[in-house]
């Protein structure tokens, strides 16, 4: 009878191993650039299309599409970014504690905050393309792209940690 270790091809699992800050951080790295630029191709393709289309027929749009899309993104903006940073919070538990955030809660909480901005913008991309008319989608994209853009990773809540909430002198917000 053969013994597989867990050293092993067959039985390793990334979910299983213990992730160091570095790995996270170049995880977070990744899935922060390939976050940043998808709205941004999905936005180049979008004033390709819209501008080609306006340039054949004379730009008409459905303004019901454009206005549904435009309330939905808004509306997951509204709700949807908020509860990101409440179940960030959750993540960073130990943080908040005076301690360090393990690599996983890190990835999961920095990505709860992401992927909410990210999804809000993207339906609002798509109001556009769908709609065939630029505003009023534009606007929740832009404010989905600016909450996003400030976040990016920088893992030192997972590496220094800053003293507990209530002490003013040495806490520091996480980013």
């Amino acid at each position: 009878m053969t013994h597989v270790s867990s050293s092993s091809s067959a039985g390793w699992s990334p979910i299983s191993e213990p992730m160091t800050p570095a790995q996270a951080l170049r995880w977070a790295w990744m899935a922060w650039t390939a976050l940043l630029l998808t709205p941004f191709v999905l936005f180049v393709v979008t004033i390709a299309v819209i501008g080609l289309s306006a340039w054949g027929d004379g730009g008409g749009g459905s303004a019901f599409v454009s206005n549904l899309f435009f309330a939905i993104s808004m509306i997951w903006l509204l709700v949807a970014v908020p509860g990101a940073f409440v179940l960030r919070s959750h993540c960073f538990r130990a943080y908040w504690e005076g301690g360090t955030v393990d690599p996983r809660s890190y990835l999961r909480g920095m990505l709860t905050i992401w992927l909410a901005a990210e999804i809000g913008g993207i339906v609002a991309l798509l109001g556009c393309l769908l709609s065939g008319m630029l505003m009023p989608c534009l606007l929740p994209a832009a404010v989905a792209f600016m909450l996003f853009t400030p976040f990016w990773p920088t893992g030192e809540a997972m590496v220094h940690p800053v003293g507990a909430v209530d002490d003013d002198q040495i806490f520091r917000e996480p980013r």
